[in-house]
């Protein structure tokens, strides 16, 4: 036989959660939980991959502002495969082809590490004028 109190919480139907609803919200939580933490593993590889890119950026635009300061003539091909920066390792690619006044200069910074994305080259490619006389120095 129920007390008066027990008898008015059944009334108003304030009786709470069985263990068995309560276990069941429970497993819906954890399940959805576990499907978010797939998305912020993913999150994680993609920013630091980002980060890693963005470095070899940094490399890249170190190796051509390196290039411009210096003469003309100091423009030449060259090949570094180690190359660290910021606790990362890249492999440094500077390719120069003359035409005539002009060189183009290109530097690739490859990755030495990461996943399949990551190790893309960044690639940056600008032209160089020498000094001289010419058509366009009249």
């Amino acid at each position: 036989m129920l007390s008066k109190a027990g008898r008015q919480a059944t009334r108003r139907g304030d009786r709470g959660f069985t263990l068995i609803e309560t276990s069941i919200a429970l497993l819906v939580i954890m399940i959805a939980l576990l499907g978010l933490s797939s998305v912020f593993v993913y999150g994680v590889n993609y920013n630091s991959g980002a980060h890693v890119r963005a470095v070899a950026m940094a490399v890249a635009q170190q190796r051509m502002e390196a290039l411009r300061q210096g003469g003309f003539d100091e423009v030449v091909s060259s090949a570094e495969p180690d190359v660290s920066s910021a606790g990362y390792h890249f492999a440094v690619a500077t390719d120069v082809t003359t035409s005539g006044n002009l060189r183009t200069v290109t530097v690739t910074v490859t990755p030495q590490a990461g996943s399949a994305w990551m190790r893309r080259p960044v690639i940056l490619v600008t032209q160089r004028a020498g000094t001289g006389t010419g058509a366009y120095y009249q």
